[in-house]
């Protein structure tokens, strides 16, 4: 079933942004154009609503999960076949693929701290955002 969202050259006719403040909707109604309204926020949803949104939200988020671990299986799959033929790429026509060492390096935080004690805090900036949990 089509997204009624959407044309059949699935190019989007009206989508509906919040504002980061939340204060304003921004309406995209032709393809590469915005149009910025004063909308207010929508209105809240009912407890069925939220009941139905968040059960739809666990439906995909499981079958999100069974995609990436069996793309991980694929991808555990594609190293084996490396690891036995002693390469780290294979290219075909339509693919290519690598599994090779990165080498990095990592700040080691309680080290530094015992070093320097309070550097730490005084380097540090604070950090505030949002998170979105559901169970």
């Amino acid at each position: 079933m089509k997204n009624p969202a959407y044309t059949s050259q699935e190019t989007p006719v009206n989508t509906v942004i919040m504002d980061a403040d939340s204060s304003r909707l921004i309406i995209r109604k032709e393809p590469n154009s915005m149009e910025t309204t004063n909308a207010t926020r929508p209105a809240a949803m009912s407890e069925k609503e939220i009941s139905e949104a968040v059960a739809e939200l666990r439906k995909y988020s499981r079958i999100a999960e069974e995609a990436t671990a069996q793309a991980e299986a694929i991808k555990d799959a594609l190293k084996a076949h490396l690891t036995a033929t002693g390469t780290d790429a294979a290219a075909g026509l339509d693919y290519k693929f690598s599994w090779k060492p990165v080498n990095g390096s990592t700040f080691d935080k309680k080290a530094a701290e015992a070093m320097h004690p309070g550097i730490i805090a005084a380097c540090t900036r604070p950090n505030n955002y949002r998170k979105f949990l559901y169970t």
